[in-house]
Protein backbone atom coordinates (compact mmCIF):
# COMPACT_ATOMS: atom_id res chain seq x y z
CA UNK A 1 0.00 0.00 0.00
CA UNK A 2 2.62 2.33 0.71
CA UNK A 3 4.74 1.50 -1.93
CA UNK A 4 1.91 2.26 -4.41
CA UNK A 5 1.55 5.37 -2.68
CA UNK A 6 4.82 6.57 -3.26
CA UNK A 7 4.48 5.53 -7.12
CA UNK A 8 1.29 7.27 -7.66
CA UNK A 9 3.07 10.09 -5.76
CA UNK A 10 6.69 9.63 -8.00
CA UNK A 11 4.20 9.61 -11.12
CA UNK A 12 2.25 12.85 -10.33
CA UNK A 13 5.36 15.05 -9.62
CA UNK A 14 6.68 13.51 -12.95
CA UNK A 15 3.31 14.68 -14.61
CA UNK A 16 3.94 17.77 -13.53
CA UNK A 17 7.34 18.23 -14.28
CA UNK A 18 6.51 16.68 -18.04
CA UNK A 19 3.81 19.92 -18.48
CA UNK A 20 6.85 22.43 -17.82
CA UNK A 21 9.79 20.65 -18.93
CA UNK A 22 7.77 19.76 -21.72
CA UNK A 23 9.97 21.55 -25.40
CA UNK A 24 13.15 19.96 -23.13
CA UNK A 25 11.62 16.65 -22.69
CA UNK A 26 10.35 16.10 -26.61
CA UNK A 27 13.79 15.88 -28.18
CA UNK A 28 14.83 13.05 -26.02
CA UNK A 29 11.78 11.36 -26.58
CA UNK A 30 12.01 11.71 -30.04
CA UNK A 31 15.84 10.66 -30.04
CA UNK A 32 14.70 7.21 -28.39
CA UNK A 33 11.93 6.54 -30.74
CA UNK A 34 14.80 6.92 -33.57
CA UNK A 35 17.10 4.87 -31.50
CA UNK A 36 14.69 2.16 -31.25
CA UNK A 37 13.32 1.72 -34.23
CA UNK A 38 17.35 2.40 -36.39
CA UNK A 39 19.35 0.17 -34.01
CA UNK A 40 17.30 -1.37 -31.15
CA UNK A 41 14.30 -3.29 -32.82
CA UNK A 42 16.45 -4.34 -36.06
CA UNK A 43 19.02 -6.16 -33.90
CA UNK A 44 17.11 -7.48 -30.86
CA UNK A 45 13.99 -8.78 -33.27
CA UNK A 46 15.50 -11.57 -34.44
CA UNK A 47 16.98 -12.40 -31.19
CA UNK A 48 13.79 -12.47 -29.62
CA UNK A 49 12.48 -14.75 -32.00
CA UNK A 50 15.12 -17.20 -32.67
CA UNK A 51 15.62 -17.71 -28.65
CA UNK A 52 12.05 -18.62 -28.99
CA UNK A 53 12.92 -21.18 -31.76
CA UNK A 54 15.95 -22.54 -30.62
CA UNK A 55 14.30 -23.26 -27.13
CA UNK A 56 11.47 -24.95 -28.92
CA UNK A 57 13.69 -27.13 -31.01
CA UNK A 58 15.38 -30.34 -29.98
CA UNK A 59 18.08 -30.86 -32.49
CA UNK A 60 19.40 -27.21 -30.38
CA UNK A 61 18.73 -29.26 -27.44
CA UNK A 62 21.25 -32.06 -28.64
CA UNK A 63 23.46 -29.74 -29.08
CA UNK A 64 23.92 -28.79 -26.19
CA UNK A 65 24.06 -31.91 -24.62
CA UNK A 66 27.95 -31.78 -24.08
CA UNK A 67 27.48 -28.56 -21.87
CA UNK A 68 24.27 -29.74 -19.23
CA UNK A 69 26.01 -31.26 -16.54
CA UNK A 70 27.26 -27.59 -15.83
CA UNK A 71 23.35 -26.43 -15.08
CA UNK A 72 23.27 -29.22 -12.78
CA UNK A 73 26.39 -28.01 -11.10
CA UNK A 74 23.68 -25.02 -10.55
CA UNK A 75 20.96 -27.70 -8.87
CA UNK A 76 19.00 -26.70 -12.25
CA UNK A 77 17.53 -28.59 -14.94
CA UNK A 78 19.53 -30.26 -17.55
CA UNK A 79 17.50 -27.54 -20.11
CA UNK A 80 18.40 -24.35 -17.95
CA UNK A 81 21.70 -24.25 -19.96
CA UNK A 82 19.84 -22.25 -22.43
CA UNK A 83 19.19 -19.53 -20.59
CA UNK A 84 22.56 -19.48 -19.48
CA UNK A 85 24.05 -19.38 -22.85
CA UNK A 86 21.90 -17.51 -24.33
CA UNK A 87 21.89 -14.84 -21.44
CA UNK A 88 25.91 -14.82 -21.57
CA UNK A 89 26.51 -14.44 -25.33
CA UNK A 90 23.23 -12.50 -26.37
CA UNK A 91 22.71 -10.09 -23.81
CA UNK A 92 19.69 -8.83 -21.62
CA UNK A 93 17.05 -9.45 -21.87
CA UNK A 94 16.99 -12.38 -23.93
CA UNK A 95 18.03 -14.26 -20.69
CA UNK A 96 14.44 -13.76 -19.35
CA UNK A 97 12.95 -14.59 -22.88
CA UNK A 98 14.66 -17.93 -22.78
CA UNK A 99 14.09 -18.49 -18.97
CA UNK A 100 9.95 -17.76 -19.66
CA UNK A 101 9.93 -20.23 -22.94
CA UNK A 102 11.45 -22.81 -20.60
CA UNK A 103 8.75 -22.56 -17.54
CA UNK A 104 6.06 -21.63 -19.95
CA UNK A 105 6.90 -25.33 -21.77
CA UNK A 106 7.01 -26.50 -18.14
CA UNK A 107 11.08 -27.47 -18.42
CA UNK A 108 11.51 -25.54 -15.23
CA UNK A 109 9.91 -24.94 -11.77
CA UNK A 110 8.92 -21.17 -11.22
CA UNK A 111 11.27 -21.28 -8.31
CA UNK A 112 14.40 -22.35 -10.75
CA UNK A 113 13.09 -19.56 -13.16
CA UNK A 114 13.12 -16.95 -10.35
CA UNK A 115 16.55 -17.99 -9.72
CA UNK A 116 18.12 -18.04 -13.55
CA UNK A 117 16.24 -14.77 -13.77
CA UNK A 118 18.74 -13.97 -11.24
CA UNK A 119 22.08 -14.05 -12.92
CA UNK A 120 20.96 -14.67 -16.95
CA UNK A 121 20.29 -11.29 -18.02
CA UNK A 122 23.99 -9.27 -18.59
CA UNK A 123 25.56 -6.96 -21.02
CA UNK A 124 26.38 -9.37 -24.07
CA UNK A 125 29.85 -9.13 -25.73
CA UNK A 126 28.29 -7.36 -28.50
CA UNK A 127 27.43 -4.32 -26.24
CA UNK A 128 30.45 -4.20 -24.07
CA UNK A 129 32.89 -4.49 -27.12
CA UNK A 130 31.44 -2.06 -29.55
CA UNK A 131 29.96 0.40 -27.26
CA UNK A 132 31.63 0.37 -24.00
CA UNK A 133 35.18 -0.58 -25.39
CA UNK A 134 35.21 1.17 -28.76
CA UNK A 135 32.82 4.25 -27.85
CA UNK A 136 33.24 5.16 -24.28
CA UNK A 137 36.45 4.04 -23.52
CA UNK A 138 38.07 3.68 -26.70
CA UNK A 139 39.44 0.58 -26.14
CA UNK A 140 37.65 -2.71 -27.63
CA UNK A 141 40.13 -5.19 -25.60
CA UNK A 142 39.32 -2.96 -22.44
CA UNK A 143 35.60 -3.79 -23.60
CA UNK A 144 36.02 -7.70 -23.62
CA UNK A 145 37.45 -7.98 -20.49
CA UNK A 146 34.81 -6.19 -18.60
CA UNK A 147 32.15 -8.42 -20.56
CA UNK A 148 34.57 -11.33 -19.12
CA UNK A 149 34.07 -9.57 -15.73
CA UNK A 150 30.54 -9.40 -16.01
CA UNK A 151 30.07 -12.97 -17.22
CA UNK A 152 32.25 -14.18 -14.42
CA UNK A 153 30.52 -12.34 -11.81
CA UNK A 154 27.31 -13.57 -12.87
CA UNK A 155 28.17 -16.94 -12.90
CA UNK A 156 29.75 -16.65 -9.24
CA UNK A 157 26.20 -14.86 -8.20
CA UNK A 158 23.85 -17.49 -9.78
CA UNK A 159 26.09 -20.41 -8.15
CA UNK A 160 25.63 -18.67 -4.46
CA UNK A 161 21.96 -18.06 -4.89
CA UNK A 162 21.21 -21.23 -6.50
CA UNK A 163 23.05 -22.98 -3.62
CA UNK A 164 21.68 -21.04 -0.78
CA UNK A 165 18.11 -21.02 -2.01
CA UNK A 166 17.54 -24.84 -4.01
CA UNK A 167 17.16 -27.41 -1.07
CA UNK A 168 18.97 -30.86 -1.74
CA UNK A 169 15.27 -32.01 -1.42
CA UNK A 170 13.87 -30.34 -4.38
CA UNK A 171 13.71 -32.86 -7.47
CA UNK A 172 13.64 -30.79 -10.52
CA UNK A 173 10.94 -32.08 -12.56
CA UNK A 174 11.98 -33.81 -16.00
CA UNK A 175 10.19 -33.06 -19.24
CA UNK A 176 12.17 -33.53 -22.13
CA UNK A 177 11.81 -32.26 -25.37
CA UNK A 178 10.39 -34.67 -27.95
CA UNK A 179 12.35 -36.33 -30.66
CA UNK A 180 10.45 -34.09 -33.62
CA UNK A 181 11.33 -30.91 -33.50
CA UNK A 182 7.96 -28.74 -32.36
CA UNK A 183 8.60 -25.73 -32.99
CA UNK A 184 5.49 -23.09 -34.18
CA UNK A 185 7.72 -20.11 -35.78
CA UNK A 186 3.97 -18.09 -36.06
CA UNK A 187 3.74 -18.03 -32.31
CA UNK A 188 7.57 -17.03 -32.19
CA UNK A 189 7.49 -14.35 -34.37
CA UNK A 190 4.04 -12.42 -32.17
CA UNK A 191 6.02 -12.94 -29.13
CA UNK A 192 8.86 -11.71 -30.75
CA UNK A 193 7.11 -8.94 -31.69
CA UNK A 194 5.20 -7.92 -28.42
CA UNK A 195 8.57 -8.73 -26.52
CA UNK A 196 10.22 -5.78 -28.72
CA UNK A 197 7.73 -3.62 -28.57
CA UNK A 198 7.81 -3.49 -25.00
CA UNK A 199 11.37 -3.06 -24.65
CA UNK A 200 11.01 -0.26 -26.64
CA UNK A 201 8.38 1.34 -24.55
CA UNK A 202 10.66 1.30 -21.86
CA UNK A 203 13.31 2.90 -23.17
CA UNK A 204 11.94 5.56 -24.64
CA UNK A 205 9.76 6.45 -21.52
CA UNK A 206 13.22 6.19 -19.56
CA UNK A 207 14.10 9.09 -22.40
CA UNK A 208 12.00 11.16 -21.56
CA UNK A 209 12.73 10.51 -17.43
CA UNK A 210 16.01 10.69 -17.53
CA UNK A 211 15.90 14.16 -19.93
CA UNK A 212 14.10 15.91 -16.94
CA UNK A 213 17.35 14.83 -14.56
CA UNK A 214 19.34 18.08 -16.34
CA UNK A 215 16.19 20.42 -15.25
CA UNK A 216 17.24 19.89 -11.80
CA UNK A 217 19.36 22.96 -10.62
CA UNK A 218 21.05 21.49 -7.50
CA UNK A 219 22.36 18.27 -8.68
CA UNK A 220 26.44 18.09 -9.21
CA UNK A 221 27.59 16.40 -11.88
CA UNK A 222 28.22 13.46 -9.93
CA UNK A 223 25.02 13.07 -8.45
CA UNK A 224 23.41 13.48 -12.06
CA UNK A 225 25.92 11.04 -13.58
CA UNK A 226 24.98 8.58 -10.49
CA UNK A 227 21.77 9.03 -10.61
CA UNK A 228 21.25 8.48 -14.54
CA UNK A 229 23.71 5.34 -14.75
CA UNK A 230 21.21 4.02 -12.00
CA UNK A 231 18.26 4.48 -14.46
CA UNK A 232 19.39 3.86 -17.67
CA UNK A 233 22.46 1.72 -18.32
CA UNK A 234 23.84 3.26 -22.04
CA UNK A 235 23.41 7.20 -21.64
CA UNK A 236 24.50 6.96 -18.29
CA UNK A 237 27.56 5.10 -18.90
CA UNK A 238 28.24 8.21 -21.55
CA UNK A 239 27.98 10.45 -18.85
CA UNK A 240 30.15 8.71 -16.79
CA UNK A 241 33.04 7.63 -18.62
CA UNK A 242 32.99 11.58 -19.66
CA UNK A 243 32.60 13.04 -16.34
CA UNK A 244 35.24 10.29 -14.95
CA UNK A 245 37.62 11.42 -17.74
CA UNK A 246 37.31 15.58 -17.08
CA UNK A 247 37.23 15.68 -13.68
CA UNK A 248 39.39 12.81 -12.31
CA UNK A 249 42.19 11.88 -15.51
CA UNK A 250 45.04 10.73 -12.87
CA UNK A 251 42.08 7.61 -11.90
CA UNK A 252 44.12 4.04 -12.59
CA UNK A 253 42.79 2.55 -15.34
CA UNK A 254 41.71 -0.25 -13.80
CA UNK A 255 39.91 1.42 -11.39
CA UNK A 256 38.01 3.70 -14.24
CA UNK A 257 37.13 0.11 -15.39
CA UNK A 258 35.97 -1.82 -12.34
CA UNK A 259 33.31 1.42 -12.11
CA UNK A 260 32.40 0.85 -15.31
CA UNK A 261 32.03 -2.87 -15.06
CA UNK A 262 29.77 -2.41 -11.74
CA UNK A 263 27.61 -0.09 -13.80
CA UNK A 264 27.17 -2.15 -16.29
CA UNK A 265 26.66 -5.34 -14.73
CA UNK A 266 23.92 -3.50 -12.41
CA UNK A 267 22.22 -2.55 -16.35
CA UNK A 268 19.77 -0.04 -14.65
CA UNK A 269 16.18 0.11 -13.47
CA UNK A 270 15.36 0.89 -17.67
CA UNK A 271 16.97 -3.14 -18.20
CA UNK A 272 15.64 -4.14 -15.09
CA UNK A 273 11.81 -3.10 -16.18
CA UNK A 274 12.31 -4.92 -19.74
CA UNK A 275 13.46 -8.22 -18.09
CA UNK A 276 10.48 -7.64 -15.18
CA UNK A 277 7.90 -7.49 -17.50
CA UNK A 278 8.64 -10.49 -19.36
CA UNK A 279 9.11 -12.36 -16.32
CA UNK A 280 5.65 -11.20 -14.52
CA UNK A 281 3.58 -11.71 -18.00
CA UNK A 282 4.86 -15.52 -17.91
CA UNK A 283 4.07 -15.56 -13.70
CA UNK A 284 8.05 -15.98 -12.56
CA UNK A 285 8.51 -14.12 -9.46
CA UNK A 286 11.06 -11.50 -9.30
CA UNK A 287 11.69 -12.32 -5.85
CA UNK A 288 15.77 -13.14 -6.78
CA UNK A 289 16.23 -10.90 -9.80
CA UNK A 290 17.11 -7.36 -7.82
CA UNK A 291 19.66 -9.53 -5.18
CA UNK A 292 21.14 -11.03 -8.62
CA UNK A 293 22.09 -7.77 -9.78
CA UNK A 294 23.35 -6.15 -6.75
CA UNK A 295 25.15 -9.06 -5.81
CA UNK A 296 26.51 -9.28 -9.40
CA UNK A 297 27.49 -5.46 -9.46
CA UNK A 298 29.70 -5.67 -6.02
CA UNK A 299 31.68 -8.86 -7.25
CA UNK A 300 32.20 -7.22 -11.18
CA UNK A 301 33.55 -4.48 -9.50
CA UNK A 302 35.99 -6.84 -7.67
CA UNK A 303 36.80 -9.34 -9.96
CA UNK A 304 37.62 -6.35 -12.84
CA UNK A 305 40.08 -4.67 -10.24
CA UNK A 306 42.02 -8.09 -9.92
CA UNK A 307 41.76 -9.23 -13.96
CA UNK A 308 43.05 -6.19 -14.89
CA UNK A 309 45.63 -5.73 -12.25
CA UNK A 310 46.71 -9.27 -13.66
CA UNK A 311 46.55 -8.49 -17.49
CA UNK A 312 47.36 -5.07 -17.88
Amino acid sequence: MIFSCLIGIFSFILMILFVIFNSDCIPETRNALYTFLDSVFPTMFPFYVLSSILTACSPFQKMLRPLKPISRFYKLPNESISAILLGLLCGFPIGAKVTSDLYSKNLITEKEGALLASFTNNAGPIYTITIIGGIFLQNKMYGFLIWICIALSSLITGLILCKLCLNKEEKPIVNHYNTETNVDITKAIMTGLNTALYVGAVIIFFASVTSLLKQIPFFSDSVYVSLYSFLELTGGLKAMTAHITNTFPQLPSYLYCAIISATAAWSGICIHLQVCGILKASGISLRYYLIGKILSSFISFFTTIILFAVII
